[in-house]
C-alpha cells in the first residue's frame, strides 16, 4: 500500500475531523470512502462511454440503409418505424385470410343454427317438454 501526504486547510481539517467522529473511522477509511463515492459520481453513463469510445454509430443496423450513426443516435425512431411498418404488411397480408375467415364463420354459423333448430325440435318432441 501506497503513503501519501496530504496538505488541509482549516475547513477541510475540521470536516474531516467531523465525519471520522460521524463515522467512527480513521482518517484514512474517510478519504478512501470519499473517493470511492466521487469516483462513482463521476464515471460516465455508458451512453457517454460508448460516444467516448467512438462506439455509437460503429457497426451497421440490419434492414436499414440510413448511414449506421444516424440509426444509432435515432434508435427509438428507427424501431419505431420498423415496427409500423411491419404492422402495415401484416395488415395487408391478413385483409384476404379475414374475408376468408369471415365466410368461414358466416358458413358455420348458418350450420350450427340448423343444428340448433333441429335440437329444439327434438327437445319438444321429448316426454319431458310435454310435462
Amino acid at each position: 500500500m501506497r503513503t501519501i501526504s496530504l496538505r488541509l486547510d482549516d475547513v477541510s481539517d475540521a470536516l474531516l475531523g467531523t465525519l471520522c467522529e460521524r463515522m467512527d473511522a480513521t482518517q484514512t477509511d474517510v478519504i478512501r470512502k470519499a473517493l470511492e463515492v466521487l469516483a462513482k459520481e463521476s464515471a460516465p453513463s455508458p451512453a457517454a462511454l460508448a460516444r467516448e469510445l467512438g462506439l455509437v454509430g460503429l457497426f451497421a443496423s440490419a434492414g436499414t440503409d440510413a448511414a449506421p450513426t444516424r440509426v444509432a443516435a435515432d434508435h427509438s425512431a428507427a424501431v419505431k418505424s420498423q415496427l409500423v411498418a411491419r404492422h402495415v404488411a401484416e395488415t395487408r397480408s391478413a385483409k384476404p385470410s379475414a374475408t376468408r375467415s369471415a365466410k368461414n364463420d358466416a358458413k358455420r354459423s348458418a350450420k350450427g343454427s340448423a343444428k340448433g333448430s333441429a335440437k329444439r325440435s327434438a327437445s319438444t318432441d321429448s316426454p319431458r317438454a310435454k310435462r
